[in-house]
């Protein structure tokens, strides 16, 4: 008997997000969801390894991001696999996994329009097999989409093309407002909850481990792209006076993106505050980022544009204060959160200025906001997913299949490793 035999009888919530290889808190955030709704649901998570072919990764010259701790962390009730869109027999695996298992919910994550024409493919099974779709949306496009009128023309009609037959969910203000103009099932606005993975550590143990010496350390974590304006940073650096610059380590931790990385870390090598300018190229473990932001003093966010922020959350998971770009996303989180602090896009003097105010009052830790956690995420989707169709199957189906994997472990030999 075959695993997908084996769990035919079955139902539950299929999740189609990427894998935690890509950059960015995108994959984080899929495995996350995966983990958390299937302490409840029955949840099969397919994790996307690749959205375009290989020899078009911007990264891959830096090598592909450290893969954190697995998803399901030992939870026999959430199923993973990877797939690549770019393998036909992933393609048919999909398609037989749709046939064999009975799911009652599909979640597929939409973040970037590069993935446009795959997720068509895969609501299209979905909807033959009358499986009730919930698209969450992060991102209308990518950044570095906006400046490509064919890709972003395509992008945006798949969008309003698939999101017309489903249910949407966002996680900001300014995608909600977006979404409402096109889709015809209603749009769910679930606040983005906060990173719970990356460790929170002593920070005198943490400055100790990182070896900083300063009194201040200034973090801006995350891939270094255009959009995210690390120069903005380096500027308003430059700007502080002498005295108070020479308290400071500002930090640039986060993998590259081809040439898009390259003018960012050239103005960091030839800044007049080069000497407390401190460079991590390169992508990190869960555990070293943990141990950054535990040492840091001030996360600082000048992003000319941006819908959502995962790494403002996992600022604010270790309390510290934030320096961002306004954005709805920002505005609704400053009203929850005490440390974060709004600037206007591409303003290096307003950014200098308030890293000042700050330093001067010394930086302190803030208590993270109770209401953006997972649970509360959970909870939102239950009820989201009760009213999109069949209440999908809770624990009861999956203690039927546990009997079945077990026979199935004995008559074939344990695989070592990631499942």
């Amino acid at each position: 008997m075959t695993r997908l035999a084996a769990t035919r009888p079955g139902g539950g919530v299929l999740i189609l997000a990427p894998s935690e290889k890509h950059p960015g808190g995108i994959g984080l955030f899929g495995s996350d969801l995966a983990e958390t709704l299937s302490k409840t649901l029955a949840v099969t998570c397919l994790r996307i390894n690749r959205i375009v072919p290989r020899a078009f990764y911007p990264f891959s010259q830096s090598g592909p991001p450290q893969e954190t701790a697995d998803p399901s962390g030992g939870n026999s009730g959430l199923k993973t696999r990877e797939i690549d869109l770019f393998r036909l027999r992933d393609w048919i695996y999909l398609a037989r996994l749709l046939r064999a298992v009975e799911f009652s919910h599909a979640i597929i994550l939409w973040w970037t329009a590069a993935i446009s024409l795959p997720i068509l493919a895969a609501v299209v099974l979905c909807k033959l097999r009358d499986v009730a779709i919930v698209l969450d949306v992060h991102e209308l496009i990518g950044p570095s989409e906006e400046r490509n009128p064919i890709l972003r023309f395509a992008g945006l009609k798949v969008l309003n093309l698939v999101e017309s037959s489903c249910t949407c969910v966002c996680h900001s203000p300014d995608v909600e407002e977006k979404l409402v103009e096109h889709s015809n099932r209603g749009v769910v606005l679930i606040p983005h909850p906060l990173f719970e993975r990356y460790p929170v550590i002593d920070q005198g143990t943490a400055r100790s481990l990182l070896d900083v010496r300063t009194p201040f350390l200034i973090l801006a974590f995350g891939t270094i792209r255009r959009y995210k304006r690390r120069e903005i940073a380096i500027e308003a650096l430059e700007n502080l006076p002498e005295e108070l610059r020479s308290q400071i380590t500002f930090a640039i931790v986060g993998g590259t993106w081809g040439d898009e990385s390259e003018a960012v870390l050239k103005r960091a090598r030839n800044s007049p505050a080069h000497c407390c300018i401190r460079i991590r190229e390169s992508y990190v473990s869960t555990k070293e980022a943990g141990t950054w932001f535990s040492a840091a003093n001030i996360l600082v966010q000048p992003y000319l544009k941006h819908s959502q922020s995962g790494v403002s959350r996992i600022g604010m998971s270790h309390g510290l204060d934030i320096i961002i770009s306004e954005s709805g996303d920002a505005i609704q989180s400053s009203r929850l959160y005490a440390g974060m602090h709004l600037v206007k896009p591409g303003d290096p003097g307003m950014l200098a200025t308030k890293l000042s105010e700050i330093l001067d009052l010394q930086p302190r830790r803030h208590s993270y906001p109770e209401g953006l956690t997972w649970r509360v995420l959970a909870a939102a989707y239950l009820r989201l997913l009760q009213k999109t169709g069949q209440e999908p199957r809770l624990r009861q189906w999956r203690r039927k299949v546990r009997s079945v994997e077990v026979i199935e472990a004995a008559e074939s030999p344990p695989r070592n490793g990631r499942a």
